[in-house]
């Protein structure tokens, strides 16, 4: 069997209501290139499985895991199952643009160096309406790799429908650990850690808004701070790249961060606890100050 070049990788969990207008925007790809879409199925109570068996197009690989495995490990599955020299790992809620592909490859091809490219995203609601043209992603690519890597652990904004990466850029990156929701984060510190990234500044992709979305419902259940700090700490574990107050500042900027977030959620306890560990930093960089005079 001829391995496709491009591998659409689509986790989904009850998202009946999106499943069919994501696959649907992907077989609609522009530029003839030769792709599979590999759905991953997380034991849905819905009719996400129904919708995806119903797609005719032998593109399409569907898998429906036996128990449920959560968000890593289902992820993880996606990846092993993957053929493609390129892959791109998304959730199954959102929606891409038919240029993505077209965008995205070419600069792979002609950029060896590259390990991953990644470009800007519009957003939409639950019925799919466009409700911002441009997110105005920044582009990380202008940095310096430390700088990069500072930036990414502060406030980690690349799109994780807008990534395409080598099948060897993500190698580095897996197995997740089977206790993070947070994989995109995950997954993009350790490729970028090892391998050179590229931006293309157009909407590739569609971020799908919703009241199941993971990131709204991983900050309301806590999930979300626990993944975010397994991440850094792993980080600065194994990396030296970054020095002690590079540290300070990564920490300090996280708590300030989900401290906003709880305060938005009305979760006013959890807020005032991460805005008190943000504040005790400075009495840290105090003393660090007064120790050299």
């Amino acid at each position: 069997m001829t391995s496709p070049k491009i591998s659409f990788l689509l986790t989904a969990y009850n998202f009946g209501n999106y499943i069919g207008g994501a696959i649907r925007s992907l077989l609609a790809q522009e530029g003839g290139y030769d792709f599979e879409i590999i759905v991953i199925d997380d034991c849905s109570s819905d009719d996400t499985t129904a919708i995806v068996q119903a797609i005719e197009d032998e593109r399409v690989r569907f898998f429906r895991n036996e128990k449920n495995l959560g968000v890593a490990g289902s992820i993880n599955k996606a990846f092993s199952l993957a053929r493609g020299e390129y892959i791109c790992r998304f959730d199954g809620d959102d929606e891409w643009y038919p240029w993505f592909l077209q965008e995205t490859v070419p600069v792979l091809d002609s950029r060896p160096e590259i390990g991953m490219v990644y470009g800007d995203i519009s957003m939409i609601n639950s019925v799919g309406e466009i409700t911002v043209e441009r997110n105005h992603t920044f582009d990380y690519s202008i940095l310096d790799r430390r700088s990069l890597l500072k930036s990414l652990l502060i406030d980690y904004v690349v799109p994780a429908p807008a990534i395409m990466a080598r099948r060897e850029a993500w190698a580095v990156a897996l197995p997740l650990p089977g206790d993070l929701i947070y994989c995109d984060f995950d997954l993009a510190r350790k490729v970028l850690s090892k391998f050179d990234l590229a931006f293309v500044p157009r909407p590739l992709a569609k971020y799908r808004v919703h009241e199941g979305n993971i990131h709204r419902v991983g900050m309301q259940q806590k999930k979300a701070e626990y993944s975010v700090w397994q991440t850094i700490h792993a980080f600065f574990e194994r990396e030296t790249l970054l020095d002690e107050q590079d540290k300070q500042d990564v920490f300090q900027a996280r708590h300030l961060h989900f401290g906003d977030a709880y305060f938005g959620l009305g979760m006013r306890l959890d807020a005032r606890r991460c805005y008190s560990k943000a504040l005790s930093f400075n009495d840290l960089l105090k003393k660090r100050n007064y120790t050299r005079r």
